[in-house]
């Protein structure tokens, strides 16, 4: 099951997905250009690059008035229009790197830091900032608990299903020993289905927008300013907190399985505990956030919303991580 779902996984990672359009490719060429620090020359590019749109513009609106006056022909109308939306192309994306440069004057006021200009739509993609990252964030999440369920929700129960457990019984260290390597192997397995998940979409991010300046300031980027640290520090943090937070519930969900002794009924009451809530999520239920696991299987959610003292809810789902491994030990050695 693990191999069909790296085949499928890869299969969706080679299909044609979305790519920048021509704005976010101009965008990017002009913020590559002006990367690192604010300095003089820098800001001299702008104002000549900001310059020569608005001489296009004023050569436009010049050459509409002749027109609508009968002072030019339409074929020479139509040339001229060509010419200027072939030289303006860079417009909507210029406005966006004038509003950055606004936003890191005033930062650089606020704190007396320069963090500089940095390509930010890869750290907001894999960030998932707004609705519709928390939705990437959800479904995610969805494919993982899917899979994670169907293959871990079995592997306590087996020896309870075909009457293993008795045979295991002769011994303390023999369920002991079967314990342990069951964990391990449960471990192995979150590892696995953690990178399949997740390490395709890094990629594709890498592929198509780069992570550029890691170790600049998260101040560097509007949307991430709030958080103290640098840009490689956040991702790092992101990785760390969605996997551990991950396989605390895998931990609860192996626990469960202990408890009841039967894969069908492990399946449908982590089903209903850990991925009805993300479902819910999706279709705009926001309640569901307040009352499940879903702002830990997403990291951005938990990032965004406990910060300061928040944070420390952080303890919950390991704690109950840690419950559940020292229970499945004690529940199936001491059957």
């Amino acid at each position: 099951m693990i191999m069909i779902f790296a085949a499928l996984q890869g299969y969706l990672f080679f299909q044609e997905g979305e790519y920048p359009g021509a704005d976010e490719i101009y965008y990017q060429q002009y913020m590559e250009q002006l990367s690192g620090p604010v300095t003089d020359g820098k800001l001299a590019w702008l104002r000549r690059e900001n310059a020569r749109l608005r001489s296009w513009e004023k050569t436009l609106e010049e050459g509409r008035r002749k027109y609508e006056n009968h002072e030019m022909e339409e074929g020479e109308w139509n040339a001229l229009l060509q010419t200027v939306q072939s030289n303006t192309r860079s417009s909507a994306a210029f406005s966006r790197v004038t509003v950055r440069l606004l936003y890191l004057k005033e930062y650089g006021k606020r704190t007396g830091e320069n963090p500089g200009f940095v390509y930010e739509t890869g750290y907001e993609s894999l960030a998932g900032l707004g609705k519709e990252g928390y939705d990437i964030d959800m479904k995610q999440g969805i494919w993982l608990l899917v899979i994670s369920i169907a293959l871990c929700s079995g592997i306590f129960t087996v020896e309870f299903s075909d009457g293993m457990i008795r045979l295991l019984g002769g011994t303390v260290r023999g369920r002991m020993e079967t314990a342990n390597r069951k964990l391990l192997l449960l471990t192995t397995l979150s590892a696995l289905l953690f990178l399949t998940t997740y390490l395709p979409d890094l990629i594709k991010i890498l592929q198509t927008c780069g992570l550029p300046k890691l170790h600049t300031s998260c101040g560097a980027i509007p949307s991430m300013a709030s958080f103290p640290m640098k840009l490689w520090q956040y991702l790092a943090l992101l990785y760390l907190l969605r996997y551990l937070f991950y396989f605390c519930i895998l931990l609860m969900i192996a626990a469960l399985s202990v408890w009841l002794k039967d894969t069908v009924k492990t399946m449908a009451v982590a089903s209903l505990f850990f991925l009805f809530p993300q479902m819910l999520r999706l279709l705009g239920i926001t309640l569901a956030d307040c009352v499940s696991f879903n702002a830990f299987l997403s990291g951005n959610l938990f990032l965004h919303y406990a910060q300061g003292p928040l944070f420390l809810l952080a303890a919950v789902p390991v704690i109950l991580g840690i419950c559940a491994w020292r229970s499945i030990r004690k529940s199936f050695v001491f059957q």
